[in-house]
Formats: structure tokens, sequence, C-alpha cells
């Protein structure tokens, strides 16, 4: 989904709905660059002390320390935005072109792709339902 998501993206602009990238969430991805620029700015002689490199397991971590860090979003738009992307594509199969090679291969891609909006699909109408927000992390 991740992959696809400048072409989901014009996909929501034309169902009136919000971007799916506006739900991502960098937080994992920003702490891990800025880990590792100060390791080169280490080996470049730009920092005197090395500097320990933080790569964080989320999914080990607590839910009351992951629920402090991050964006969060709107679940509600989040499903409303899930919804038409996953109805769209299972109507329009050749809306997106998937990064595939073979008629095979794009049926499984396109499979997978639904599948993934259908458990979003899931998770958010649970947050809904709860009154939580939700968001995509993106990790390393």
């Amino acid at each position: 989904m991740m992959r696809l998501s400048d072409e989901l993206d014009l996909l929501t602009k034309a169902l009136a709905v919000p971007e799916l990238s506006c739900y991502f969430d960098w937080t994992e991805m920003s702490t891990a660059a800025d880990s590792e620029m100060a390791q080169m700015e280490y080996f470049e002689g730009l920092r005197e002390e090395e500097p320990g490199l933080e790569i964080r397991d989320i999914t080990g971590e607590p839910l009351s320390v992951r629920d402090q860090t991050g964006e969060w979003f709107d679940s509600v738009q989040g499903l409303r935005t899930m919804q038409a992307l996953r109805g769209y594509l299972e109507n329009n199969r050749d809306a997106i072109k998937l990064p595939t090679h073979s008629a095979q291969d794009f049926e499984r891609y396109h499979r997978e792709l639904l599948e993934e909006f259908q458990l979003c699909e899931r998770f958010l109408q649970e947050a809904v339902e709860s009154g939580q927000q939700f968001r995509l992390v993106i990790v390393p």
C-alpha cells in the first residue's frame, strides 16, 4: 500500500476522500534517519563521541509508550478513505498500475492489496467504535 501511495493519493482526489499518505506517521523513519546521520557525522570526524544507533522495536514496546509517540489521526476519516479506495479498486481493477510482470502476478498483487485494505478497515472500524485515533506507521 505504501509503495503505491502516490497513485492511491491521486485516486483519493477523484473519490473526494482524504489522501492515504496524510495518515502516514513518519516518526520512526525520522528517528532512524537522525540516528544514522549522527553515526555518519561521527565517522566523518564531525562528532567527538560515537552516538548510539537508535532503532526502536515499536512492536515490543508497551501500548502506553506507543500511544504517546507519533502522529495520530481521526479514525472515522481514515475508515472513509480505506473503504473508498478498496471499493473503487474492487470494481476498477486497472485503476492503478501495479508493479507486476505477468497476469498471474497482477492477480496475486491485486488480491493482496485488497486484503490489506480490508485488514485496515477492520482495525479502523474497531478504532471508530472505541473512539480511538489511528496511524499508519512507516518503519525502517
